[in-house]
């Protein structure tokens, strides 16, 4: 199996990004005038107006056609539950994360932790940490769960924020 222009293409720019944006965006454009439905390349251009842009309504677009192109792909399956996280629409993130967990080669943990952010945003707290906590049991690399165990410390921390200003009030 041979790799397609837009492939080429579409490599060239991952391997420059972050580094050197123009070049990437300039390679994934490329990439998408041989094949608009590339995944790779609609992943990657959602990832840059995600990250470097802030644009997400068009990182959004690009998430989808990324994924309706190629529905098991988990590079695009997670960027696009960070998105939705991030804007709020936490019903969407479920859904999605319900989804990307089935798929073949998903890490439990990660989708664990994108459930616990969930929760956050939704203000519950407890059920973040029940979660993160889980994820503990999940994870592989003493880099994942030295990163859960400060994901924890850091919602207790909030959790006595939260409970100092509540008694103020009172």
């Amino acid at each position: 199996m041979s790799l397609t222009i837009a492939d080429q293409y579409y490599l060239k720019a991952l391997d420059e990004y972050p580094y050197d944006l123009e070049f990437a965006i300039e390679n994934i454009n490329y990439a998408l005038s041989y094949e608009k439905e590339h995944s790779g390349a609609n992943y990657l251009m959602g990832l840059i107006y995600m990250e470097q842009f802030q644009q997400y309504e068009i990182a959004e677009d690009y998430f989808v056609e990324s994924m309706a192109n190629d529905p098991l792909n988990l590079k695009t399956s997670r960027a696009y539950i960070e998105l939705l996280i991030e804007t709020n629409q936490c019903d969407k993130a479920c859904k999605l994360i319900a989804y990307a967990k089935k798929l073949k080669g998903a890490d439990k943990a990660t989708f664990l932790q994108y459930t616990a952010a969930v929760h956050e945003r939704k203000k519950e707290l407890l059920q973040a940490k029940a979660k993160l906590n889980e994820a503990l049991h999940y994870a592989y690399t003493s880099d994942q769960m030295e990163n859960l165990e400060k994901e924890i410390e850091r919602l207790e921390k909030k959790e006595l924020s939260i409970k100092k200003i509540n008694y103020k009030l009172v």
